[in-house]
């Protein structure tokens, strides 16, 4: 059976079926991934974004919160930074496997 064929009746068939699609989808995206460097487009730049985000926050509160200034706000404040720090380095680095051909 040809890979179309099995796509369209694991598509088109039952929960089952539609759940064996996702597994093999899943262990084709983890080889692409760690046997040739590929990932999504704007992986990284989502992922330090997140970093940057939650640094971001914890960083705020720690400096706040013994200096007892506003609180809320310099929270918001090192979200706002982290989230802008993890989006230009996530990126630059996106842009590197951009470079390498390695975006899918």
């Amino acid at each position: 059976m040809d890979l179309s064929t099995k796509l369209s009746d694991m598509i088109n068939g039952g929960i089952s079926s539609k759940r064996e699609m996702e597994r093999e989808m899943e262990s084709i995206f983890n080889h692409l991934k760690k046997d040739h460097g590929i990932r999504p487009q704007k992986y990284f730049t989502s992922f330090f974004s997140l970093i940057g985000m939650l640094a971001g926050t914890i960083l705020g509160g720690v400096l706040a919160f013994p200096m007892g200034w506003n609180i809320p706000a310099l929270l918001l404040v090192g979200w706002a930074v982290g989230l802008g720090v993890g989006r230009i380095y996530g990126n630059s680095r996106d842009n590197s496997l951009k470079k390498q051909e390695k975006l899918l």
